[in-house]
Formats: C-alpha cells, sequence, structure tokens
C-alpha cells in the first residue's frame, strides 16, 4: 500500500510540473489541458504502482512497466490536444522515473 500512495504521490507532482509546462504554452483550451494533465500524471503514478506491486524488485520491469503505463495513459488527451510531441514523450519519461522509484520500495 506504502508504494500505490508514493508512486501516486509522485505522479501527483509531475502533474504539477505538467500544470506550469502548460502555463507558457499557447492553446485554445489552456484549463482544461492543465486539468486533465494532471489527473493523468496522477494515474500514472497510481497505476505504476500498482503494477509494480505484483511484480519482482527489478528496476527495469517496474521501468518498463512504467513506460506502458505512461503511454497508454498519455496517449487520449494528446489526441484530444493533438499535441502529440509535448504529452507523450513525457508521460513516458514520468512513468519510467516512477516504475523505477516503485521498484525500490518493494
Amino acid at each position: 500500500m506504502k508504494i500505490i500512495f508514493v508512486s501516486g504521490f509522485i505522479g501527483l507532482f509531475f502533474g504539477v510540473i505538467d500544470w506550469f509546462i502548460v502555463s507558457r504554452l499557447e492553446m485554445e483550451n489552456k484549463k482544461m489541458v492543465q486539468i486533465s494533465g494532471l489527473f493523468s500524471r496522477s494515474a500514472i503514478g497510481f497505476f505504476t504502482g500498482a503494477a509494480v506491486v505484483g511484480m519482482a524488485a527489478e528496476p527495469w520491469r517496474g521501468a518498463l512497466a512504467g513506460a506502458i503505463t505512461g503511454l497508454w495513459i498519455s496517449l487520449p488527451p494528446s489526441f484530444v490536444n493533438r499535441s502529440y510531441k509535448e504529452i507523450v514523450p513525457l508521460g513516458i519519461i514520468y512513468g519510467l522515473i516512477i516504475g523505477i522509484v516503485a521498484s525500490f520500495l518493494i
């Protein structure tokens, strides 16, 4: 349970980072993009933590689970906002970091 809480907190932290990144971009509905980014990064943290709980404590497995989770959760907002280069790579990177941290917490 500690892993899921810490991973969710890290995801929320990355959501706040995305909030500030998006605030510098010029977009039509910037507030909605910021809110969806906050929730999607939190979901990446939560689901990566939950996936790592069921795995062995090897960092590469956590990183792989995080990258896949980051990709799948980042795809829908990138389709809606048509900003693939900004959303998808950050989701994968954040998932990698959360997966590695969560695998060390096991």
